[in-house]
C-alpha cells in the first residue's frame, strides 16, 4: 500500500470533499471518528472509511473536473464563530497575498461593527499556538457531535413513533437540518411552522428560505452552538409534545 494508491485520499482531499478545514479532518482522525492509515508522517483515508463517515452506501468517487481555471491568487477567509464554534463572537480574518491586503483593508473599513479588543487579542494569541488549537478542537468536536447526534437521534425517534419529522444525519458544522412535514396539514408556510415552534415549544429554528430555497418544504436548520446536552433533552420533549398537540388539533378540524 503506497501513498499513490488511488483508493487512498489525503487529508486535504477529504477536507475538500467534506467542505471542512484540514485541522478538523485531522481531529476526526485523532478522535477515531474517521479511520485513517499512517504512512510515514502523513495520513491516508480509504474511500470506504470516508463513505462510512458520510453515511453513503458506496465509496465516494474521485471528483472529475471538466474545466480548467487559472487562479492568480487565493484568499482564505475564516471566523472563530465557525471554525471554533465560538457563536456570538464575531471575529474573522483573511489570509491573502500582500498586494491584495490594501484592497481588503479598504473593504473592512466599511464594516460598521468591530469585535472587542480583548477578543481580538485573545484570538491572535490562540492562532499562534497550534498545540492549544488541537487540544481545544478535540474537546470541541466531541461536544459538537454529542449534541448533533442527540438532536438527530431524538428526531429520528419521533419519526419512528409516527410523527411527521425527518432529519439529515450530521456530517459536520454546528447545525442540524431537519423537517417538520406539516405543510398543507394545518400550516401553509415554513414561516408559520417556525413561528409556532418558537411560541409553542420555545425552540428557535431557521427556515430554509434563509438559504435561498424558495419553496415551503418544511425544512429548517437548528444550531447547537450555545446549548447544553440537558437542554437538548428538554427541547426534544417540548417538540414532541407540540407536534402531538398540532396533530390532534388537525384531526379535530378535519
Amino acid at each position: 500500500m503506497t501513498v499513490n494508491n488511488p483508493n487512498l485520499l489525503s487529508v486535504e482531499q477529504v477536507a475538500a470533499q467534506l467542505g471542512l478545514h484540514v485541522r478538523t479532518v485531522r481531529a476526526y482522525l485523532r478522535s477515531g471518528r474517521l479511520k485513517g492509515i499512517r504512512i510515514g508522517k502523513q495520513y491516508r483515508i480509504a474511500r470506504e472509511d470516508l463513505a462510512r463517515l458520510t453515511g453513503r452506501g458506496s465509496p465516494l468517487e474521485p471528483v472529475v473536473r471538466h474545466r480548467h481555471v487559472d487562479v492568480s491568487s487565493i484568499v482564505q477567509v475564516d471566523a472563530i464563530s465557525k471554525c471554533f464554534a465560538a457563536t456570538g463572537l464575531r471575529l474573522g480574518w483573511a489570509v491573502m497575498p500582500s498586494y491584495l491586503a490594501g484592497r481588503m483593508s479598504m473593504l473592512i473599513g466599511h464594516v460598521g461593527a468591530w469585535a472587542p479588543r480583548p477578543v481580538q487579542t485573545a484570538t491572535a494569541w490562540f492562532l499562534e499556538h497550534p498545540d492549544e488549537i488541537e487540544t481545544y478542537e478535540e474537546k470541541m468536536l466531541e461536544g459538537v457531535f454529542a449534541r448533533l447526534n442527540k438532536l438527530y437521534d431524538g428526531l429520528m425517534g419521533m419519526k419512528a413513533r409516527g410523527l411527521p419529522v425527518d432529519a439529515v444525519r450530521p456530517q459536520g458544522g454546528i447545525y442540524l437540518s431537519f423537517r417538520v412535514d406539516l405543510i398543507g396539514r394545518g400550516f401553509d408556510t415554513n414561516e408559520a411552522i417556525r413561528k409556532a415552534l418558537l411560541e409553542d415549544a420555545s425552540v428557535a429554528v431557521v427556515q430554509f428560505q434563509a438559504f435561498d430555497l424558495a419553496a415551503d418544504t418544511g425544512w429548517f436548520r437548528m444550531s447547537i452552538g450555545a446549548i447544553g446536552l440537558d437542554a437538548i433533552d428538554e427541547a426534544l420533549e417540548r417538540i414532541e409534545s407540540t407536534l402531538q398537540k398540532w396533530l390532534a388539533r388537525d384531526k379535530r378540524s378535519a
